[in-house]
This record gives structure tokens, C-alpha cells and sequence, in this order.
């Protein structure tokens, strides 16, 4: 019983050793600067603006890419993983799960009534492409200073755009 135990804590070890590990899934065999990484993702927007068209600057508007360089890569899903840390510390979290094949995924979200609070936002982009018996894992990541005003009502995050090519 012990040892089923020490295995069974052991295996779970490694589990989540290998799912943290790598920030960047790197091709064997080929130059870095030919292809530097299989799978990247890039912040390609953070800001604010008034996207709920209640006449307050709240909302923060994010936008992402995620690339997949290897055209020979067969894979069926990408859980995705945004994070908005507030300058308080406060997180919030939504995690988007994508079936299907892609070469190119864009990605716009609004978040809505989150400006809360003066200070420096951080947005947070964490993807995984789960690939037989690993994870192709990458992340990016912005910090902004948007202005604050008034009590902006509940927070709300919706996609505003997904663009797939390949």
C-alpha cells in the first residue's frame, strides 16, 4: 500500500513537473533562428476604452495570437488560460478551450467594468497544446496603466472576435 502510495505521489509530481516546465516548445535539429519554437503566442493589444457604452473608460480591451510554425504538427486542442492582475494583486481568470486545427488563432476579448483601481494591469496569456504524451506550452504577457473613474458595476469578460487560419 505504501508503495502504490510513493508512486502514485511521485507520478503526480512529474505530471505537473512536465506541465509547468516549459515556457517554449523548441524544434530538435533545426537552427533557433530559422524556427525559434513550434507553438508562440504573442499580446498583441491591452488597453481602454468604453466597450459596454456606459460613457465610463472601465473596460480593458486584450487581443492575442497564437502560432503554430510546424505545419506537420496533428493536434486537436488548445486550452488557453487569461489572466488580468489587477494593480491590487486581484486576479481574474478565463480559460478558453479550442477544438480543432489551426495554423494562426487571434483572439479579442473584452473585459468588462474592470477598471477599478489606479495603478499597473497586467494581461496574461497562457496556452497549451496537449500533443500525445507532452504539452506544447507557451506564454506571453503585457503590463498598462489605464486611467480610473466612479464604481464601474459588476465585471464581465466576453470574446469580442476569433479569427483561425490553416
Amino acid at each position: 500500500m505504501k508503495r502504490a502510495l510513493r508512486i502514485a505521489i511521485l507520478t503526480l509530481a512529474m505530471i505537473a513537473f512536465l506541465m509547468v516546465t516549459p515556457a517554449r516548445a523548441t524544434v530538435v535539429g533545426t537552427p533557433a533562428a530559422d524556427n525559434p519554437s513550434i507553438v508562440e503566442v504573442n499580446v498583441t493589444g491591452a488597453g481602454y476604452a468604453d466597450l459596454d457604452g456606459d460613457c465610463d473608460c472601465d473596460d480593458i480591451h486584450t487581443s492575442f495570437t497564437i502560432n503554430v510554425y510546424d505545419s506537420t504538427l496533428d493536434f486537436q486542442l488548445t486550452y488557453i488560460y487569461c489572466f488580468l492582475v489587477l494593480p491590487s494583486g486581484d486576479v481574474y481568470y478565463v480559460r478558453l478551450t479550442v477544438i480543432g486545427r489551426y495554423s494562426s488563432l487571434s483572439v479579442d476579448l473584452a473585459w468588462y467594468n474592470m477598471v477599478t483601481e489606479s495603478g499597473w494591469y497586467r494581461f496574461i496569456v497562457y496556452a497549451e497544446i496537449p500533443y500525445y504524451h507532452f504539452t506544447l506550452a507557451t506564454h506571453d504577457d503585457v503590463t498598462f496603466d489605464p486611467p480610473t473613474d466612479g464604481n464601474p458595476g459588476p465585471p464581465l469578460v466576453s470574446i469580442l472576435s476569433v479569427t483561425a487560419s490553416g
